[in-house]
């Protein structure tokens, strides 16, 4: 994927049901690279997930932001 301009980190989601899920994490940390490698991907269609996070400073504290996902699917 295309990372935005600004410095970010990203997870990674797969769903082996679509849209609706169930969703399953696959980093455990936050990724800086724009490179995943699915190294145990069940059989059968999958769609995935990327999120960007970034942290948010505010007056009142600091929070971490997750954007919207972008989704692609592999059969």
């Amino acid at each position: 994927w295309t990372a935005s301009n600004e410095t970010a980190q990203h997870f990674v989601y797969r769903s082996n049901r679509g849209l609706d899920g169930p969703w399953v994490k696959l980093t455990t940390a936050a990724l800086t690279a724009t490179l995943f490698v699915d190294r145990a991907p069940p059989p059968g269609p999958k769609l995935y997930q990327v999120r960007t996070l970034k942290l948010v400073t505010t007056g009142s504290g600091s929070f971490t932001n997750l954007s919207q996902g972008i989704f692609k699917s592999v059969n």
